[in-house]
């Protein structure tokens, strides 16, 4: 089979390597579609500080059952999936809670492990969701980004009703804006992406913000009164926009963290006092697969419009250069091997 390598940051190249064979309580899958996210760009550029290389990239992915491992029930050679990329031990503190998210050997494919930038990967029977007939691949393969947007709302307990305020239109705030919309609330969304934008008012924002043409934070005051956001996303991953979150948030306000940031960040500490505020991280899924999947086919979450080119494996590489040139020329590239 062929498999895209990271042989080092900057260097790529499809080689052939074999197709696995499943273990115990493990599913082969051959892989249908594969989403490229801004972490498989950093990992091409070696700015995720966990990856070793080389390695296969790839967490977004959906595809079709090729084999079961010994032990394995519910699935059968042809079963239409997609792949939870979350991999955890079941039995620290954190699984106990059923956040194996946070994991504290938590691993994900294409970021700690291969991944599915390849025609197959094993993996286990539990990490596997099935997905119905009449949702395409490449919906399959959202499933994994709309269930960071999901588990982003869910931290920030957003309700009906509420203001919330996204930093960040990247595939991962549009995905949080559209559940924060199921939820109820009332949506403002900040980029300097003309064209991401655009999509966020189809997705139903009900204020977008061209931080290149106005000011998020003013605007925010004067959308909700002077009141602040009930609840601020933070999905670009920079220290300005993560200090910029504690004056977008209301008091007894939540702020929701998505970016990474690699380097300290200052925050002023009186304001958590002030404001009384809750200040969370969020990562990855907590088992959220059933209900994105649920959502979709209910359709009330409609991701296609995220995805903006289809790529083949053979061509891959090309792929990866478009996602590395910026916003402007794609949203959700997919490939499909």
């Amino acid at each position: 089979m062929r498999a895209l390598i990271v042989e080092e940051p900057g260097k790529l190249r499809l080689a052939d390597t074999d197709v696995p064979t499943p273990g115990e309580a493990e599913v082969l899958v051959r892989v249908q579609a594969v989403g490229i996210c801004g972490s498989d760009v950093h990992i091409y550029h070696g700015n995720l500080v966990f990856v070793s290389y080389p390695c296969v990239p790839g967490h977004e992915l959906s595809g079709v059952v090729a084999g079961v491992g010994p032990g394995v029930e519910g699935f059968a050679e042809g079963d239409r999936v997609a792949v939870n990329p979350t991999l955890s031990c079941g039995h620290c503190y954190a699984c106990s809670l059923g956040r194996g998210n946070c994991c504290a050997d938590v691993q994900c494919l294409g970021v700690h492990c291969d991944g599915g930038f390849r025609e197959y990967l094993s993996v286990p029977a539990g990490n596997a969701h099935h997905i119905p007939d009449d949702m395409s691949f490449e919906t399959g393969a959202l499933i994994e980004p709309l269930s960071i947007g999901l588990q982003a709302t869910r931290r920030g307990r957003v309700t009906a009703g509420e203001t919330v305020a996204i930093i960040g239109a990247g595939a991962i705030g549009l995905c949080a804006l559209q559940q924060a919309k199921l939820e109820g609330a009332k949506v403002a969304i900040a980029d300097a992406c003309a064209s991401r934008l655009k999509l966020a008012e189809q997705f139903g924002a009900d204020l977008v913000v061209n931080v290149n043409e106005r000011d998020f934070l003013s605007a925010v005051e004067e959308w909700t009164e002077a009141a602040g956001a009930n609840v601020v996303i933070e999905a670009v991953g920079i220290p300005e926009t993560l200090r910029q979150t504690l004056d977008l948030v209301s008091a007894a306000g939540r702020v929701v963290v998505l970016g990474v940031i690699a380097e300290d960040v200052a925050l002023p500490a009186s304001m958590f006092v002030r404001k009384e505020l809750d200040f969370l991280g969020s990562r990855m899924n907590a088992n959220l697969f059933p209900d994105v999947i649920r959502r979709i086919s209910e359709g009330k979450l409609r991701p296609e419009p995220m995805m903006t080119h289809t790529f083949p494996l053979d061509d891959v590489i090309g792929a990866f250069e478009l996602a590395s040139k910026g916003p402007d020329e794609a949203v959700k590239i997919l490939v499909k091997p």
